[in-house]
């Protein structure tokens, strides 16, 4: 906090309106468009519910499309709502992280809606870590990440980097020592992205039975064989 109170953290949660046929598109080729979406709902509600308790923090929900804006006010609580810009992947990052240091965060972490596992206390080690570190990375087993975040807005960090593929953290690891920045990484972890993962998510959250309700409730009105 600074002396007036205010955040001086922010934890932006990036978000895609759970419209069936839209989100989640590979469990919906295994489970169907509706399932897959409320599953995605439920994710997303669930990462807001646990996001939202810290007063010490600034909550922002990057959203898209723009147009689904009604749906977040109305599902997203008390949290600063920013649509994200039509471009590219890297280029959104940035935006969202210039509109956290717009409300006065001096470190930022982001995170996706597809990881409903990962909650506060995976949050807090990022925020611990940027004390110390310009950057900090949660690795996915995919080669992705499910968690990036800053000291700083740092735009170069998101230039040449090879979205939607196997090499992403690699290519970001290289970015970030290319521009001098320290980097510290959490635990490795998984994204859920096939009906494989939601097995992996079901047995992750019996062990946390008080976590995720919406996601547990999704998770028994499908069919994962």
């Amino acid at each position: 906090m600074t002396e007036h109170g205010r955040p001086t953290d922010a934890l932006v949660v990036f978000a895609k309106a759970p419209v069936p046929g839209e989100v989640k598109t590979r469990l919906a080729r295994a489970l169907g468009d509706a399932a897959a979406a409320r599953l995605a709902e439920a994710f997303l509600l669930d990462i807001l519910d646990r996001a939202a308790s810290p007063v010490n923090r600034t909550l922002v929900v990057a959203f898209s499309p723009p147009a689904s804006e009604p749906w977040f006010r109305a599902h997203a609580g008390a949290c600063h709502l920013a649509p994200q810009p039509a471009a590219g992947f890297g280029a959104r990052v940035a935006a969202a992280l210039d509109e956290a240091r717009s409300l006065g965060a001096e470190r930022t972490v982001i995170v996706g809606m597809d990881s409903p596992h990962l909650g506060p206390d995976r949050w807090d080690a990022a925020f611990a870590a940027l004390e110390r570190h310009d950057v900090c990375l949660g690795p996915c087993e995919d080669g992705g990440y499910y968690l990036i975040g800053t000291r700083a807005p740092q735009p170069g960090l998101f230039e040449g980097i090879p979205w939607g593929g196997p090499g992403v953290l690699g290519a970001t690891r290289d970015r970030a020592a290319s521009l001098g920045l320290s980097l510290a990484e959490l635990e490795e972890d998984f994204d859920v992205d096939e009906v494989e993962d939601l097995r992996r998510l079901k047995a992750r959250l019996e062990g946390d039975p008080a976590a995720c309700r919406r996601t547990r409730e999704a998770l028994r009105s499908v069919d994962l064989g």
